[in-house]
């Protein structure tokens, strides 16, 4: 049965209910069997799902930078990353949340301007702690500069 639900599974972007299923079918199976010869291909069929599942729910988060709703982007991608810790998407997760919070902190009033600029580097500064040779270090580091000067401007006109 759990094998059947696991065939049954979608492709990521449709409604997820048989790959729950599968996945609590799996499940169940593990729990009930744990000398089996297939609980390998169990744990496999798992994994394969979780990220089916982790990728559905990065593109839902990502569809909101890509709608350019920058704050509903920043909520969902930090609900993303809390909710999947050790996503294979989290790298991705943090960028886009960062692009967002570049969007929101230049495109801002002057009297929330300099704080959301410090959270773009607040965001920054994780994917670099996490990601030392990030795939995106150019585009982030390019966006980082532009910070900095606009932070640099607002410092320089409060004196």
């Amino acid at each position: 049965i759990a094998k059947c639900y696991y065939m049954l599974s979608p492709i990521y972007s449709l409604d997820q209910d048989n790959t729950n299923q599968a996945m609590e079918k799996l499940q169940i199976f593990i729990d009930n069997y744990p000398n089996s010869n297939y609980l390998s291909e169990a744990n496999s069929y798992i994994s394969e799902l979780q990220i089916k599942i982790e990728k559905k729910d990065f593109e839902i988060s990502k569809q909101y930078y890509t709608i350019r709703d920058y704050k509903a982007a920043i909520s969902s991608l930090d609900n993303f990353i809390s909710n999947f810790p050790g996503t294979p998407f989290r790298e991705n997760a943090l960028y886009f949340k960062f692009l967002s919070q570049y969007e929101i902190a230049t495109n801002s009033v002057q009297s929330k301007k300099l704080e959301r600029l410090e959270g773009a580097i607040d965001t920054y500064d994780a994917i670099l702690r996490y990601y030392p040779e990030t795939v995106f270090m150019d585009d982030v580091t390019e966006k980082l500069v532009e910070i900095q000067e606009q932070i640099n401007k607002i410092k320089d006109n409060k004196t």
